[in-house]
C-alpha cells in the first residue's frame, strides 16, 4: 500500500507519520495512472484541480480530501470524474463542480460497468445532465452526498 497525495501549492507538506513511505503530486491524473490495488491517494483539501479526468480498470483504491474542506475539482464545461470497469473504490469528502447546467452539458460523476463503489460526503453541482450517473454497476453505496443545481437529476442508473 502506497499514499499518494496530490496538492497544487507550493511548498505543501502532507500530514503523515515520517515513516510511511509516500508520493507528493501535483497532478490527479498522474495519482490516479500510477495507483495500484490497495493505495490512498489523498486531494489536499486547499487545492483546486482543473479538467475532467477518466479512471479505468481500477481495484481497491481509496480517494479522498485531506485536511480541513473538500478539495475542489472545478471542470468548467467538461465531464467531472468518470470510472470505468473500476472495483472496490472508496471516494470520500470531494466537490466537482461544473460551470452552471445551462452551459455545461456533461455530468459530475459517472460510473460505467463498476463494482462495490462507495460515494460519501461528496458535493456535485453546476452540471447539465446528471450529479450522479451510472450504468452497469452493482453494489453502489451513496452517503452523505449533496447534489444540486445539476440539469437532469442528482441521480440517474443507466443510460
Amino acid at each position: 500500500m502506497e499514499l499518494i497525495y496530490v496538492s497544487t501549492q507550493k511548498n505543501w507538506q502532507p500530514p503523515q507519520p515520517k515513516r510511511q513511505p509516500y508520493r507528493l503530486l501535483s497532478s490527479p491524473e498522474e495519482a490516479f495512472r500510477i495507483a495500484q490495488e490497495g493505495d490512498c491517494v489523498y486531494l489536499d483539501s486547499g487545492s483546486h484541480f482543473t479538467g475532467n479526468i477518466t479512471v479505468s480498470s481500477k481495484k481497491g483504491l481509496k480517494i479522498a480530501s485531506i485536511g480541513p474542506g473538500h478539495a475542489l475539482f472545478d471542470v468548467g464545461g467538461t465531464a467531472g470524474l468518470i470510472f470505468r470497469n473500476c472495483t472496490d473504490i472508496l471516494i470520500c469528502g470531494i466537490i466537482l463542480k461544473g460551470n452552471g447546467f445551462h452551459s455545461n452539458h456533461f455530468g459530475g460523476l459517472l460510473l460505467d460497468a463498476c463494482q462495490n463503489i462507495q460515494l460519501l460526503n461528496l458535493e456535485i453541482t453546476g452540471y447539465g445532465l446528471y450529479g450522479i450517473q451510472y450504468q452497469n454497476t452493482e453494489n453502489l453505496w451513496i452517503d452523505g452526498c449533496c447534489l444540486y443545481r445539476n440539469g437532469s437529476a442528482g441521480i440517474c442508473a443507466g443510460t
